[in-house]
């Protein structure tokens, strides 16, 4: 049944959308740690953390992304892994990733459409994810970087099967969803072994565009999980 929830969540969100890919328009290009990334008008824009997510991962590992974005996280994943599988559903992500990586010259990266685990294979010592945190679905690919009913979900019931047997899960989230994630980690066969702060000290003009983007008031956490039954 659709709720008065879902009817304002629907609004809020069309327009939410909307005005991200103005904002995104009137200011193209991103800097993170002296980098410049191109961010397209329908894709999420890297805010100066979440780069931070790729600090988690074990260094030479082969590393599945899912929902890559603008590729921030990609590249500094890629930085210190074997080889990184990147993929998102929104084929304008696929492509800004791409164009991000050519201009850092990185080979050791595949990109790919995808939705979730749908076209993946293989298997891999590491996925990571910086999913939509806010629970709630829209149809169109283009307009799930921010709301998501499904994909959180999916990421704990689907990793398993495409993670090595001491294999991590490596997900952001807001620090209120732990208890959420911890139930799902325990009904999927995960188990939490750390969580970290993912806040990093941004300068004026990051403060400013965060403020724009409405993104205040989550409290961002990096939270690894690791497959149960595997050794300590």
């Amino acid at each position: 049944m659709f709720s008065f929830r879902d009817a304002f969540l629907s609004s809020f969100f069309r327009g939410y959308y909307r005005y991200t890919a103005l904002l995104n328009r009137l200011v193209p290009a991103a800097k993170v740690d002296g980098r410049a990334f191109t961010v397209f008008p329908s894709v999420c824009r890297p805010l100066g953390n979440e780069q931070v997510v790729a600090e988690y991962v074990p260094p030479g590992k082969n590393v599945l992304e899912i929902g890559c974005g603008s590729g921030i996280i990609t590249l500094y994943a890629a930085q210190k892994s074997r080889h990184v599988t990147a993929v998102d559903v929104s084929p304008e992500a696929v492509q800004n990733t791409k164009i991000n990586l050519a201009a850092q010259r990185l080979e050791n990266v595949s990109v790919a459409r995808s939705d979730g685990f749908q076209e993946v294979r293989g298997t891999f010592d590491v996925v990571i994810s910086n999913p939509p945190w806010v629970n709630f679905e829209l149809a169109d690919p283009t307009r799930k970087w921010a709301s998501s009913a499904t994909l959180i979900p999916r990421l704990f019931r689907e990793s398993g099967r495409f993670l090595t047997d001491d294999g991590l899960l490596v997900i952001s989230c807001p620090a209120a969803a732990e208890e959420r994630l911890v139930g799902l980690a325990r009904e999927c066969g995960f188990s939490l072994l750390a969580t970290y702060p993912r806040e990093k000290r941004k300068d004026f003009r990051i403060r400013v565009l965060t403020l724009l983007y409405l993104q205040v008031g989550f409290h961002p956490l990096v939270y690894v999980f690791r497959k149960e039954g595997t050794a300590a």
